[in-house]
């Protein structure tokens, strides 16, 4: 199935989609994703999403691509990272803020209890040393670039998910494009800031200076980011189409968890 479908698949979209092109693709992707997570399990399909997301993210950051109008090469995941801000936003419109702040310390010890069972795992020797370099290479990230993320993390999403209440306030519950663009644009720079600082200047042996910091490593990425942040605005609309009903598996209502787990237990007597 791999040589078959898989890897044909992605040598073919490497081919006739250049770095644009695939980012639309990828960004509509991820948020038919987000929304089935939403419509199948309500709130805990949005815990789900963003948790997996953030791994992925910090696991594709990993690579760089280029795009026809910036010369530099750009660090993979920006997608993936802003749909984990887009979830959380979903999350405080829908469910509150309070659940949203849940939802960040479940997605950070995601986060450390994946990393901490793939580095358990690599105790044992490997056959294939090739295999065992890669894994490593992957989750095996520096200390300094781990704890820069789970830090400009918590404090990004902490802001947006307050920002993302405050402009709903002001706005009286009006104009609901406004307060999602407002928040992740904020928090987003908010985020590339904070990491950018942690990683390459306070924990860097070889710190870079602040000007180098912020046309290398904060200004390109940043504009990505608002240009896939406003793309991304439409989802949120459509969140409430698929905010699932009682009749839909959500195991985040009572009643209906216990309608199907109660099934699932009649099945197996």
């Amino acid at each position: 199935m791999d040589d078959q479908i898989i890897y044909p698949s992605i040598q073919w979209l490497q081919q006739h989609c250049n770095a644009e092109c695939y980012t639309l693709l990828y960004l509509f992707f991820s948020g038919c994703l987000l929304l089935l997570s939403h419509r199948l399990f309500g709130l805990l399909g949005l815990y789900l999403f963003n948790a997996l997301s953030l791994l992925a993210a910090n696991i594709q950051v990993l690579g760089l691509t280029t795009f026809n109008w910036c010369p530099e090469p750009i660090a993979l995941g920006i997608v993936t990272a802003t749909a984990t801000f887009l979830g959380s936003d979903i999350i405080t419109e829908h469910y509150g803020v309070k659940k949203a702040q849940l939802g960040i310390v479940i997605s950070l010890f995601m986060q450390l209890l994946f990393m901490f069972l793939m580095l358990g795992g690599m105790g044992y020797q490997h056959i294939d040393t090739q295999i065992e370099t890669s894994i490593q290479a992957l989750f095996m990230p520096g200390p300094r670039l781990l704890t820069a993320s789970i830090i400009a993390y918590g404090i990004s999403q902490y802001v947006d998910i307050h920002l993302f209440k405050l402009i709903k306030q002001w706005c009286q519950k009006r104009y609901l494009w406004i307060r999602t663009l407002g928040s992740m644009t904020i928090s987003g720079f908010i985020d590339t800031l904070v990491f950018s600082l942690l990683a390459w200047v306070i924990f860097n042996p070889n710190p870079v200076t602040i000007r180098q910091m912020f046309l290398s490593y904060i200004l390109i990425g940043y504009l990505m980011r608002i240009f896939v942040q406003t793309l991304s605005v439409p989802v949120i609309y459509l969140s409430y189409r698929t905010k699932p009903k009682q009749e839909f598996l959500s195991l985040t209502n009572p009643n209906v968890a216990d309608h199907y787990t109660g099934s699932l237990s009649q099945q197996t007597q």
